[in-house]
Protein backbone atom coordinates (compact mmCIF):
# COMPACT_ATOMS: atom_id res chain seq x y z
CA UNK A 1 0.00 0.00 0.00
CA UNK A 2 1.17 3.02 -1.12
CA UNK A 3 1.03 5.95 1.49
CA UNK A 4 -0.03 9.33 0.60
CA UNK A 5 0.59 12.75 2.12
CA UNK A 6 -3.28 12.76 3.52
CA UNK A 7 -2.47 9.65 5.07
CA UNK A 8 0.54 10.63 6.74
CA UNK A 9 -0.73 13.74 8.22
CA UNK A 10 -4.04 11.36 9.63
CA UNK A 11 -1.36 9.23 11.18
CA UNK A 12 0.57 12.19 12.68
CA UNK A 13 -2.81 14.14 13.62
CA UNK A 14 -3.70 10.80 15.49
CA UNK A 15 -0.71 9.79 17.33
CA UNK A 16 0.34 13.62 18.49
CA UNK A 17 -2.68 15.30 19.21
CA UNK A 18 -5.44 12.51 19.89
CA UNK A 19 -2.83 10.30 21.57
CA UNK A 20 -3.42 6.95 20.20
CA UNK A 21 -1.55 3.96 20.15
CA UNK A 22 0.28 2.60 17.11
CA UNK A 23 -2.33 -0.56 16.82
CA UNK A 24 -5.43 2.07 16.95
CA UNK A 25 -4.05 3.99 14.32
CA UNK A 26 -3.35 1.10 12.30
CA UNK A 27 -6.43 -0.43 12.87
CA UNK A 28 -8.61 3.01 11.64
CA UNK A 29 -6.45 3.71 8.99
CA UNK A 30 -5.85 -0.27 7.64
CA UNK A 31 -2.44 0.95 7.92
CA UNK A 32 0.10 -1.84 8.73
CA UNK A 33 1.77 -1.42 11.83
CA UNK A 34 5.36 -0.96 10.92
CA UNK A 35 4.46 1.52 8.49
CA UNK A 36 2.48 3.43 11.03
CA UNK A 37 5.05 3.02 13.66
CA UNK A 38 7.98 4.60 10.53
CA UNK A 39 5.59 7.86 10.36
CA UNK A 40 4.54 8.52 13.63
CA UNK A 41 7.71 10.01 14.59
CA UNK A 42 7.88 12.18 11.70
CA UNK A 43 11.43 10.47 10.59
CA UNK A 44 10.24 9.72 6.56
CA UNK A 45 8.16 11.91 4.78
CA UNK A 46 6.41 9.63 2.23
CA UNK A 47 7.71 9.09 -1.19
CA UNK A 48 11.28 9.73 0.08
CA UNK A 49 14.21 7.13 0.83
CA UNK A 50 16.76 7.11 3.68
CA UNK A 51 20.30 7.44 2.83
CA UNK A 52 22.09 4.72 2.25
CA UNK A 53 24.54 3.39 4.97
CA UNK A 54 26.07 0.46 5.71
CA UNK A 55 29.29 -0.14 7.90
CA UNK A 56 32.22 -1.97 7.39
CA UNK A 57 31.38 -4.64 9.42
CA UNK A 58 32.88 -7.33 7.29
CA UNK A 59 36.48 -5.23 7.57
CA UNK A 60 38.03 -6.67 10.23
CA UNK A 61 41.23 -5.63 11.86
CA UNK A 62 43.31 -8.39 10.38
CA UNK A 63 41.92 -7.60 7.10
CA UNK A 64 42.03 -3.84 7.33
CA UNK A 65 46.06 -4.32 8.26
CA UNK A 66 46.71 -6.50 4.92
CA UNK A 67 44.74 -3.44 3.17
CA UNK A 68 46.31 -0.89 4.68
CA UNK A 69 50.01 -2.91 3.90
CA UNK A 70 49.10 -2.89 0.12
CA UNK A 71 48.92 0.58 0.08
CA UNK A 72 51.58 0.91 1.61
CA UNK A 73 53.73 -1.11 -0.59
CA UNK A 74 52.56 0.78 -3.56
CA UNK A 75 53.91 4.39 -2.11
CA UNK A 76 57.28 2.36 -1.13
CA UNK A 77 57.76 0.95 -5.03
CA UNK A 78 56.23 4.19 -6.26
CA UNK A 79 55.26 2.58 -10.06
CA UNK A 80 52.36 4.38 -10.90
CA UNK A 81 50.73 2.20 -13.55
CA UNK A 82 51.42 -0.88 -11.79
CA UNK A 83 49.90 -0.51 -8.25
CA UNK A 84 47.16 -2.45 -6.42
CA UNK A 85 43.49 -1.56 -7.25
CA UNK A 86 40.68 -2.48 -5.23
CA UNK A 87 39.62 -5.45 -7.12
CA UNK A 88 43.28 -6.58 -7.05
CA UNK A 89 43.14 -6.20 -2.83
CA UNK A 90 39.80 -8.31 -2.88
CA UNK A 91 41.60 -11.35 -5.09
CA UNK A 92 44.08 -11.15 -2.86
CA UNK A 93 41.98 -11.19 0.51
CA UNK A 94 39.81 -14.18 -0.82
CA UNK A 95 42.74 -15.97 -2.31
CA UNK A 96 45.50 -15.42 1.17
CA UNK A 97 42.95 -14.84 4.24
CA UNK A 98 39.63 -16.55 2.94
CA UNK A 99 37.91 -13.11 2.61
CA UNK A 100 34.08 -14.02 2.31
CA UNK A 101 32.59 -10.08 1.71
CA UNK A 102 31.85 -8.91 -1.20
CA UNK A 103 33.83 -7.02 -3.46
CA UNK A 104 31.99 -3.99 -2.94
CA UNK A 105 32.93 -3.35 0.80
CA UNK A 106 36.71 -4.03 0.01
CA UNK A 107 36.05 -1.22 -3.15
CA UNK A 108 34.80 1.03 -0.90
CA UNK A 109 37.09 0.94 2.35
CA UNK A 110 40.21 1.25 -0.27
CA UNK A 111 38.27 4.47 -1.55
CA UNK A 112 38.08 5.71 2.44
CA UNK A 113 41.64 4.87 3.12
CA UNK A 114 43.37 6.48 -0.24
CA UNK A 115 40.87 9.71 0.26
CA UNK A 116 42.28 10.93 -3.15
CA UNK A 117 40.62 13.66 -4.47
CA UNK A 118 39.81 13.92 -7.92
CA UNK A 119 41.59 16.65 -10.04
CA UNK A 120 38.96 18.81 -11.95
CA UNK A 121 39.67 19.46 -15.57
CA UNK A 122 38.69 22.40 -17.33
CA UNK A 123 37.02 22.70 -20.63
CA UNK A 124 39.31 23.80 -23.77
CA UNK A 125 38.24 25.14 -26.40
CA UNK A 126 40.91 25.60 -29.43
CA UNK A 127 40.75 27.43 -32.63
CA UNK A 128 41.11 25.92 -35.89
CA UNK A 129 45.37 25.37 -36.98
CA UNK A 130 45.58 25.86 -33.21
CA UNK A 131 47.43 22.90 -31.91
CA UNK A 132 48.21 19.70 -32.62
CA UNK A 133 48.84 16.91 -29.69
CA UNK A 134 51.25 14.34 -29.60
CA UNK A 135 52.35 11.54 -27.81
CA UNK A 136 54.08 7.45 -28.02
CA UNK A 137 51.97 4.67 -27.02
CA UNK A 138 53.19 0.41 -27.20
CA UNK A 139 51.28 -2.27 -28.94
CA UNK A 140 52.07 -5.82 -29.15
CA UNK A 141 51.77 -7.66 -32.77
CA UNK A 142 53.93 -10.52 -34.45
CA UNK A 143 56.32 -9.64 -36.93
CA UNK A 144 57.42 -12.08 -39.65
CA UNK A 145 55.98 -14.33 -36.65
CA UNK A 146 57.48 -13.37 -33.55
CA UNK A 147 55.91 -11.56 -30.97
CA UNK A 148 57.22 -8.24 -30.43
CA UNK A 149 56.70 -4.93 -28.75
CA UNK A 150 56.57 -1.71 -30.79
CA UNK A 151 55.92 1.55 -30.71
CA UNK A 152 52.94 3.81 -31.71
CA UNK A 153 53.46 7.43 -32.71
CA UNK A 154 50.16 9.27 -32.50
CA UNK A 155 48.97 13.12 -33.49
CA UNK A 156 45.73 14.77 -33.31
CA UNK A 157 44.39 18.01 -34.39
CA UNK A 158 42.50 20.02 -31.43
CA UNK A 159 39.96 21.78 -33.25
CA UNK A 160 38.62 18.94 -35.88
CA UNK A 161 39.92 15.88 -33.52
CA UNK A 162 41.43 14.37 -36.90
CA UNK A 163 43.51 11.49 -35.86
CA UNK A 164 46.98 10.10 -37.11
CA UNK A 165 48.87 6.94 -36.01
CA UNK A 166 51.94 5.90 -37.08
CA UNK A 167 54.10 2.45 -35.77
CA UNK A 168 57.75 1.79 -35.36
CA UNK A 169 60.13 -0.87 -34.10
CA UNK A 170 61.37 1.79 -30.99
CA UNK A 171 60.92 5.03 -29.87
CA UNK A 172 63.92 7.37 -30.70
CA UNK A 173 64.74 10.73 -32.24
CA UNK A 174 64.28 8.84 -35.83
CA UNK A 175 60.49 8.02 -35.28
CA UNK A 176 59.79 11.30 -33.35
CA UNK A 177 60.51 13.35 -36.52
CA UNK A 178 59.16 11.35 -38.79
CA UNK A 179 56.23 10.77 -37.04
CA UNK A 180 55.92 14.51 -37.26
CA UNK A 181 56.29 15.15 -40.49
CA UNK A 182 54.48 12.34 -41.62
CA UNK A 183 51.19 13.48 -39.40
CA UNK A 184 51.57 17.41 -41.61
CA UNK A 185 52.10 15.68 -44.67
CA UNK A 186 48.96 13.50 -43.69
CA UNK A 187 47.02 16.79 -42.56
CA UNK A 188 48.33 18.26 -45.29
CA UNK A 189 49.49 21.16 -43.37
CA UNK A 190 51.21 22.70 -40.36
CA UNK A 191 49.13 23.65 -36.88
CA UNK A 192 51.04 26.64 -35.30
CA UNK A 193 52.51 24.81 -32.15
CA UNK A 194 52.25 21.18 -30.92
CA UNK A 195 51.47 20.11 -27.36
CA UNK A 196 53.97 17.25 -25.98
CA UNK A 197 55.71 15.23 -22.90
CA UNK A 198 58.94 16.50 -21.47
CA UNK A 199 60.63 13.20 -23.56
CA UNK A 200 64.11 12.85 -23.82
CA UNK A 201 63.13 12.20 -27.75
CA UNK A 202 62.07 16.11 -27.45
CA UNK A 203 63.82 18.00 -24.47
CA UNK A 204 67.43 18.30 -23.74
CA UNK A 205 67.01 19.07 -20.29
CA UNK A 206 64.55 20.58 -17.87
CA UNK A 207 60.53 20.42 -17.96
CA UNK A 208 57.55 22.37 -18.62
CA UNK A 209 57.86 26.11 -19.46
CA UNK A 210 61.64 25.60 -19.01
CA UNK A 211 62.35 22.80 -21.09
CA UNK A 212 65.10 22.83 -23.46
CA UNK A 213 64.31 21.20 -27.13
CA UNK A 214 66.72 19.05 -28.56
CA UNK A 215 68.81 20.50 -31.57
CA UNK A 216 67.11 18.52 -34.39
CA UNK A 217 64.24 19.52 -32.74
CA UNK A 218 64.91 23.10 -32.96
CA UNK A 219 65.74 22.72 -36.61
CA UNK A 220 62.41 21.07 -37.55
CA UNK A 221 60.43 24.04 -35.50
CA UNK A 222 62.51 26.18 -38.30
CA UNK A 223 61.89 24.45 -41.19
CA UNK A 224 57.97 23.82 -40.54
CA UNK A 225 57.25 27.16 -38.78
CA UNK A 226 56.22 25.80 -35.40
CA UNK A 227 56.41 26.28 -31.52
CA UNK A 228 56.37 23.30 -29.25
CA UNK A 229 54.26 23.57 -25.73
CA UNK A 230 55.80 20.68 -23.07
CA UNK A 231 53.18 19.41 -20.74
CA UNK A 232 53.84 19.74 -16.68
CA UNK A 233 55.05 16.44 -15.24
CA UNK A 234 52.29 14.21 -14.61
CA UNK A 235 49.71 16.19 -16.41
CA UNK A 236 48.37 14.22 -19.14
CA UNK A 237 45.29 15.58 -18.87
CA UNK A 238 47.14 18.45 -20.81
CA UNK A 239 46.66 16.44 -24.45
CA UNK A 240 43.98 14.21 -23.23
CA UNK A 241 42.81 14.74 -26.78
CA UNK A 242 45.82 12.39 -28.05
CA UNK A 243 45.89 10.34 -25.02
CA UNK A 244 42.32 8.97 -25.75
CA UNK A 245 43.85 8.35 -29.32
CA UNK A 246 46.65 5.80 -28.40
CA UNK A 247 44.18 3.90 -26.48
CA UNK A 248 41.64 3.88 -29.51
CA UNK A 249 44.06 2.80 -31.61
CA UNK A 250 45.30 -0.07 -29.26
CA UNK A 251 41.14 -1.48 -28.92
CA UNK A 252 39.70 -0.40 -32.39
CA UNK A 253 43.13 -1.17 -34.80
CA UNK A 254 45.65 -3.48 -33.13
CA UNK A 255 42.87 -5.71 -32.09
CA UNK A 256 42.93 -8.97 -32.50
CA UNK A 257 46.87 -8.44 -32.23
CA UNK A 258 47.90 -7.93 -35.57
CA UNK A 259 50.45 -10.25 -37.62
CA UNK A 260 52.56 -8.28 -40.35
CA UNK A 261 55.84 -8.88 -41.83
CA UNK A 262 56.63 -4.95 -42.23
CA UNK A 263 55.82 -1.82 -40.91
CA UNK A 264 55.06 -0.49 -44.29
CA UNK A 265 52.20 -3.08 -44.49
CA UNK A 266 50.80 -1.70 -40.71
CA UNK A 267 51.38 1.58 -41.00
CA UNK A 268 49.04 1.26 -44.49
CA UNK A 269 46.36 -0.19 -41.93
CA UNK A 270 46.81 2.31 -39.15
CA UNK A 271 46.64 5.30 -42.33
CA UNK A 272 43.33 3.28 -43.59
CA UNK A 273 41.73 3.37 -40.26
CA UNK A 274 42.48 7.43 -39.52
CA UNK A 275 40.87 7.97 -42.66
CA UNK A 276 37.81 5.77 -41.52
CA UNK A 277 37.34 7.49 -38.25
CA UNK A 278 37.44 11.33 -40.20
CA UNK A 279 35.10 10.28 -42.74
CA UNK A 280 32.52 8.58 -40.43
CA UNK A 281 33.07 9.72 -36.37
CA UNK A 282 31.16 12.33 -34.86
CA UNK A 283 32.32 13.83 -31.48
CA UNK A 284 29.48 13.38 -28.96
CA UNK A 285 28.23 16.97 -27.96
CA UNK A 286 29.75 18.54 -30.99
CA UNK A 287 27.79 20.02 -33.66
CA UNK A 288 29.75 19.64 -36.94
CA UNK A 289 31.58 15.82 -37.26
CA UNK A 290 35.01 15.03 -37.85
CA UNK A 291 34.84 15.36 -41.42
CA UNK A 292 33.28 18.83 -41.52
CA UNK A 293 35.47 19.99 -38.47
CA UNK A 294 38.81 18.98 -40.46
CA UNK A 295 38.03 20.74 -43.66
CA UNK A 296 37.21 23.47 -42.20
CA UNK A 297 40.29 23.38 -40.55
CA UNK A 298 42.82 22.60 -42.84
CA UNK A 299 41.99 25.98 -44.48
CA UNK A 300 43.80 27.31 -41.03
CA UNK A 301 46.93 25.28 -41.23
CA UNK A 302 50.20 26.80 -42.14
CA UNK A 303 51.47 25.45 -45.60
CA UNK A 304 54.02 22.84 -45.91
CA UNK A 305 57.40 23.77 -47.11
CA UNK A 306 58.44 22.54 -50.74
CA UNK A 307 60.68 19.91 -49.70
CA UNK A 308 60.19 17.34 -46.87
CA UNK A 309 62.34 17.79 -43.83
CA UNK A 310 65.02 14.66 -43.74
CA UNK A 311 64.27 12.72 -40.34
CA UNK A 312 66.65 10.38 -41.36
CA UNK A 313 70.19 10.26 -38.75
CA UNK A 314 72.84 9.92 -41.68
CA UNK A 315 76.12 8.53 -40.81
CA UNK A 316 79.14 7.64 -43.16
CA UNK A 317 80.65 4.13 -43.02
CA UNK A 318 83.31 2.09 -43.65
CA UNK A 319 82.26 -1.30 -45.65
CA UNK A 320 83.72 -3.92 -43.64
CA UNK A 321 85.33 -7.45 -45.51
CA UNK A 322 81.87 -9.36 -45.58
CA UNK A 323 80.23 -6.96 -47.19
CA UNK A 324 78.40 -5.58 -43.91
CA UNK A 325 78.32 -2.29 -42.06
CA UNK A 326 77.79 -1.82 -38.79
CA UNK A 327 75.46 1.24 -37.62
CA UNK A 328 73.15 1.33 -34.06
CA UNK A 329 74.27 -1.89 -33.00
CA UNK A 330 72.72 -3.97 -35.79
CA UNK A 331 75.07 -4.79 -39.46
CA UNK A 332 73.38 -4.51 -42.70
CA UNK A 333 74.77 -5.75 -45.90
CA UNK A 334 76.03 -4.14 -49.27
CA UNK A 335 77.08 -5.59 -52.39
CA UNK A 336 80.01 -7.31 -52.08
CA UNK A 337 81.96 -5.34 -54.30
CA UNK A 338 81.61 -2.08 -51.85
CA UNK A 339 83.91 -3.69 -49.32
CA UNK A 340 86.55 -1.58 -47.89
CA UNK A 341 84.57 1.55 -49.59
CA UNK A 342 82.38 4.66 -47.77
CA UNK A 343 78.81 4.46 -47.98
CA UNK A 344 76.28 6.85 -46.64
CA UNK A 345 73.39 5.49 -44.03
CA UNK A 346 70.24 6.94 -43.55
CA UNK A 347 68.59 5.57 -40.19
CA UNK A 348 64.72 6.22 -40.92
CA UNK A 349 62.40 5.12 -38.23
CA UNK A 350 61.48 1.92 -39.66
CA UNK A 351 63.92 1.42 -42.99
CA UNK A 352 67.87 1.64 -42.74
CA UNK A 353 68.67 2.82 -46.65
CA UNK A 354 72.13 2.48 -47.75
CA UNK A 355 73.76 4.83 -50.35
CA UNK A 356 76.93 4.87 -52.73
CA UNK A 357 77.69 7.94 -54.80
CA UNK A 358 73.50 8.71 -54.92
CA UNK A 359 72.88 5.51 -55.59
CA UNK A 360 70.34 2.99 -53.55
CA UNK A 361 72.73 -0.05 -52.51
CA UNK A 362 71.02 -1.36 -49.32
CA UNK A 363 67.34 -0.97 -48.35
CA UNK A 364 66.95 -2.80 -45.23
CA UNK A 365 63.93 -3.25 -42.50
CA UNK A 366 65.01 -1.45 -39.22
CA UNK A 367 65.85 -4.70 -36.53
CA UNK A 368 63.02 -4.45 -33.56
CA UNK A 369 66.77 -5.05 -31.29
CA UNK A 370 69.86 -4.24 -31.19
CA UNK A 371 72.53 -7.06 -32.27
CA UNK A 372 70.80 -8.15 -35.33
CA UNK A 373 72.42 -8.82 -38.60
CA UNK A 374 70.34 -8.38 -42.05
CA UNK A 375 71.41 -9.81 -45.09
CA UNK A 376 70.08 -9.51 -49.03
CA UNK A 377 70.58 -12.58 -50.98
CA UNK A 378 71.16 -10.26 -54.02
CA UNK A 379 74.03 -9.02 -52.34
CA UNK A 380 76.20 -11.92 -52.28
CA UNK A 381 74.66 -14.18 -55.48
CA UNK A 382 78.16 -13.06 -57.71
CA UNK A 383 80.59 -14.37 -54.74
CA UNK A 384 78.85 -17.50 -54.11
CA UNK A 385 78.39 -18.44 -57.97
CA UNK A 386 82.48 -17.88 -58.28
CA UNK A 387 82.31 -19.60 -54.50
CA UNK A 388 79.34 -22.56 -54.84
CA UNK A 389 81.06 -24.65 -52.08
CA UNK A 390 80.01 -22.53 -49.21
CA UNK A 391 76.84 -21.86 -50.21
CA UNK A 392 75.11 -24.43 -47.90
CA UNK A 393 77.38 -22.41 -44.53
CA UNK A 394 76.76 -18.91 -46.26
CA UNK A 395 74.97 -17.23 -43.68
CA UNK A 396 73.57 -14.77 -46.17
CA UNK A 397 71.62 -17.95 -46.92
CA UNK A 398 70.98 -19.83 -44.33
CA UNK A 399 69.33 -16.00 -43.05
CA UNK A 400 67.67 -15.56 -45.97
CA UNK A 401 66.43 -19.33 -47.28
CA UNK A 402 63.40 -20.70 -45.14
CA UNK A 403 63.36 -24.74 -43.53
CA UNK A 404 61.75 -26.42 -46.34
CA UNK A 405 63.94 -24.16 -49.01
CA UNK A 406 67.08 -25.45 -47.41
CA UNK A 407 66.46 -28.81 -47.21
CA UNK A 408 65.55 -28.63 -51.05
CA UNK A 409 68.99 -27.11 -51.95
CA UNK A 410 70.40 -29.41 -49.90
CA UNK A 411 68.78 -31.78 -52.13
CA UNK A 412 70.11 -30.74 -54.80
CA UNK A 413 73.70 -29.89 -53.46
CA UNK A 414 75.56 -32.85 -55.14
CA UNK A 415 75.24 -30.47 -58.36
CA UNK A 416 77.09 -26.49 -57.63
CA UNK A 417 74.85 -25.57 -61.20
CA UNK A 418 71.58 -26.06 -59.97
CA UNK A 419 72.41 -25.08 -56.78
CA UNK A 420 73.37 -21.74 -58.09
CA UNK A 421 70.45 -21.78 -60.81
CA UNK A 422 67.87 -22.11 -57.48
CA UNK A 423 69.33 -18.99 -55.27
CA UNK A 424 69.04 -17.50 -58.90
CA UNK A 425 65.40 -18.20 -58.46
CA UNK A 426 65.43 -17.33 -54.58
CA UNK A 427 66.50 -14.06 -55.37
CA UNK A 428 63.82 -13.55 -58.45
CA UNK A 429 60.82 -14.50 -56.44
CA UNK A 430 59.44 -14.63 -53.13
CA UNK A 431 60.65 -16.65 -49.83
CA UNK A 432 57.33 -17.79 -49.11
CA UNK A 433 55.97 -18.37 -52.55
CA UNK A 434 58.78 -20.40 -53.33
CA UNK A 435 58.50 -21.89 -49.83
CA UNK A 436 54.77 -23.02 -50.73
CA UNK A 437 56.03 -24.62 -54.08
CA UNK A 438 58.89 -26.85 -52.63
CA UNK A 439 56.38 -28.22 -49.76
CA UNK A 440 54.58 -30.24 -52.78
CA UNK A 441 55.66 -33.57 -52.55
CA UNK A 442 56.60 -34.40 -55.91
CA UNK A 443 58.40 -31.42 -56.41
CA UNK A 444 61.70 -32.98 -55.81
CA UNK A 445 63.90 -31.28 -58.39
CA UNK A 446 64.84 -27.81 -60.15
CA UNK A 447 63.08 -28.49 -63.11
CA UNK A 448 60.16 -29.89 -61.36
CA UNK A 449 60.38 -26.27 -59.24
CA UNK A 450 60.57 -23.98 -62.26
CA UNK A 451 58.03 -25.88 -64.23
CA UNK A 452 55.58 -25.71 -61.10
CA UNK A 453 56.69 -21.34 -60.70
CA UNK A 454 55.44 -21.46 -64.72
CA UNK A 455 52.29 -23.46 -64.10
CA UNK A 456 51.61 -21.31 -60.95
CA UNK A 457 51.85 -18.20 -63.19
CA UNK A 458 49.82 -19.58 -66.16
CA UNK A 459 47.15 -19.89 -63.32
CA UNK A 460 47.42 -16.33 -61.80
CA UNK A 461 47.31 -15.18 -65.64
CA UNK A 462 43.82 -16.82 -66.90
CA UNK A 463 42.39 -16.07 -63.43
CA UNK A 464 43.51 -12.68 -64.00
CA UNK A 465 41.68 -12.94 -67.74
CA UNK A 466 38.48 -14.56 -66.84
CA UNK A 467 37.87 -11.52 -64.29
CA UNK A 468 38.83 -8.66 -66.73
CA UNK A 469 35.69 -6.80 -66.99
CA UNK A 470 34.01 -6.98 -70.83
CA UNK A 471 35.11 -4.54 -73.28
CA UNK A 472 31.87 -3.43 -75.63
CA UNK A 473 32.80 -2.02 -78.82
CA UNK A 474 30.24 0.39 -80.43
CA UNK A 475 29.46 0.85 -84.09
CA UNK A 476 30.49 3.96 -85.89
CA UNK A 477 28.74 5.39 -87.97
CA UNK A 478 30.28 5.67 -91.63
CA UNK A 479 28.24 8.09 -93.12
CA UNK A 480 29.52 10.85 -91.56
CA UNK A 481 33.03 10.09 -93.29
CA UNK A 482 31.67 9.28 -96.39
CA UNK A 483 30.49 12.85 -96.61
CA UNK A 484 34.02 14.19 -96.27
CA UNK A 485 34.35 12.64 -99.82
CA UNK A 486 33.48 14.37 -103.11
CA UNK A 487 31.23 11.41 -104.45
CA UNK A 488 31.24 9.63 -101.35
CA UNK A 489 27.48 9.62 -100.97
CA UNK A 490 27.03 8.36 -104.71
CA UNK A 491 29.99 6.00 -104.19
CA UNK A 492 28.24 4.16 -100.78
CA UNK A 493 25.53 3.58 -102.93
CA UNK A 494 26.66 1.77 -105.71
Amino acid sequence: MVVTIEDYEKIRRLYLIEKKSIRAIARETGIARNTVSKYCEGDLLPGTRKEYSRDNSKVTESIEAFIKSCLLQDQVENHRKQKHTAKRIYDRLCDELNFTGGESTISRYVKELRNEPKEVSIPLAFDPGEAMQIDFGEAYGYYKGTKILFQIFCARLCYSAMPYVFAAPRKNAETFLEGIRRAFEFFGGVPKRLIFDNDKVAVLKNYGKSAVTQSYLQSMMAHYVFTIDFCNRASGNEKGLVEGLVGWARRNVLVPIPHFDSFDALNEQLLNRCVKYGEQHRIQNRSLSVKEQFAHEKLSLLPLPRFAFNTAKRKEIRVDSFGLVKIDGSRFSVPHELVDKFVTVNLCATKVEIIFRKDLVGNHDRPISKGETLFELLHYIDLLERKPRAIMNAKPVKATLSEPLMKFASSIATSPEELVKFLRICVDYKIDFLTAIVSKPYVKTLDLLVAEIEHSHNKERRISELNMPSISVDKVPLSAFDRLIPGGDSYRQC
